[in-house]
Formats: structure tokens, C-alpha cells, sequence
């Protein structure tokens, strides 16, 4: 930050080295990229409703002796790549961010970052039915991460840190 004419002492340069202000950061891009993931999901559900509706219009004219009529929409598997793309970047994001955190009092917010991975799994999810399962499961997991470490956060709860850690969960304290 000197070529921006900041001292090392100033409160910008300090905030811009503290690995909580990168996690932000980092939390920050994986909210953009689920945001994208959500609109893509979105266009993915309405693509495949469009399908749908166009078969069974289709069916109906048929029947009634009128011409197809179709409407059209950019295909469902495009909006369905584009959305896993940005779900896997907001979970790469909430990860890299919440592991920048060692600190314990850094650790007090990492329900931050595990709550983000988790709605970033939920919407994986939600796009990729042949890995569904494994997608919520990692949500869960997520999820389980985020509660624990919420909870060791406000609460500093002695015994409850010492057995989430045993059972393989990173939490605060």
C-alpha cells in the first residue's frame, strides 16, 4: 500500500493484511457466484418446464389437428453447466476463505463460510440430480459445521468444543 502513499501503521494497510478481512472477501465472491448459480437454476427449471410444456402442447395439437407450436428458450443443459459452474466456484470461494482462518478469534466466524459452502451444495444439488446425494450430504455436513461453530462462537461452551472436534468438526474455541 506505500504506492498509494499509506503508512504501514495505517489502519487500511493493517486491514488489508488480516486474514479475516480476506476471508470477507473471499465470502464475498462465493455469495456473487451462488448469486449467478441461482439465476442459471432458475433458467435451468424454466427450460425444462418450457420442454415439457411444449411436448404435451405438442401431443394436444396433434390431436386437435393443428400445427406444433413451440416455444423457445436457450436449453436447459446450458443453464444447467453454467449454474454448476458458479456452485462450484462459491464453494471453492466459501472454502478458501473460511480456511484462511487459524486464529481463534478468527475461528469465531468461520459458521460464516460453512453456512455459504452449504447453500452452494444445496443449489449444486438442485442441478445435477445424478449427484444429488453426494451434493447434500456435503451440505449437511456444511451445515453441521456451521451450527457447531456458531454455537462454540456465542456460547464458548468448554465441553462441547472438545467432543465436536473429536467428531471431526472444526469449530471455534
Amino acid at each position: 500500500m506505500a504506492e498509494r502513499g499509506l503508512e504501514s501503521s495505517d489502519p487500511a494497510v493493517k486491514a488489508s493484511r488480516d486474514n479475516r478481512t480476506t476471508a470477507l472477501l473471499s465470502w464475498g465472491q462465493a455469495s456473487a457466484a451462488e448469486q449467478e448459480g441461482r439465476i442459471h437454476t432458475a433458467g435451468y427449471i424454466a427450460a425444462n418446464m418450457v420442454s415439457t410444456i411444449n411436448t404435451l402442447m405438442g401431443k394436444a395439437n396433434q390431436a386437435a389437428g393443428l400445427p406444433a407450436a413451440q416455444v423457445t428458450l436457450p436449453p436447459a443443459a446450458a443453464h444447467q453447466s453454467k449454474a454448476t459452474e458458479a456452485y462450484k466456484a462459491a464453494i471453492s470461494a466459501a472454502q478458501n476463505g473460511t480456511n484462511l482462518l487459524t486464529t481463534d478469534e478468527a475461528n469465531r466466524i468461520k459458521w460464516i463460510g460453512y453456512g455459504m459452502e452449504a447453500l452452494a451444495h444445496q443449489g449444486a444439488a438442485l442441478v445435477d440430480p445424478a449427484n444429488a446425494k453426494a451434493a447434500m450430504s456435503e451440505a449437511k455436513e456444511a451445515a453441521m459445521k456451521a451450527t457447531a461453530n456458531k454455537e462454540a462462537a456465542d456460547h464458548g461452551n468448554p465441553d462441547l468444543i472438545p467432543q465436536l472436534r473429536r467428531a471431526g468438526i472444526d469449530v471455534a474455541g
